[in-house]
């Protein structure tokens, strides 16, 4: 069974790429941040955080992929806050070679 929309993952996907540019922009601030700290344990915590920061990015950016990617079926689970019952989303993504 392919399923080739599935407004529910590409809200996700919208959602994962503004948060992976928010991380990235504020992990470049916590560099510029420790470029200009004259302490140096402050220096180190700043690039550690920063480090940190970018590596999350990274990892937003690989999931993003994998749920971009074609041919490939995700399943995602939400977990609401009121403790109900997980939604589960599938998705097959089926684009024609095109960046959506």
């Amino acid at each position: 069974m392919t399923e080739n929309a599935s407004p529910e993952l590409d809200l996700v996907a919208k959602l994962l790429s503004q948060q992976i540019s928010a991380c990235h922009d504020a992990a470049m601030a916590v560099f510029k941040f420790a470029e200009s700290a004259a302490d140096a344990d402050k220096q180190m915590s700043a690039m550690i955080t920063a480090t940190r920061m970018m590596h999350a990015t990274a990892t937003a950016a690989s999931a993003l992929k994998r749920l971009k990617s074609d041919g490939t079926r995700h399943t995602v689970a939400v977990e609401r806050d009121d403790g109900d019952t997980p939604h589960q989303f599938s998705k097959t993504n089926n684009h024609s070679g095109a960046d959506a």
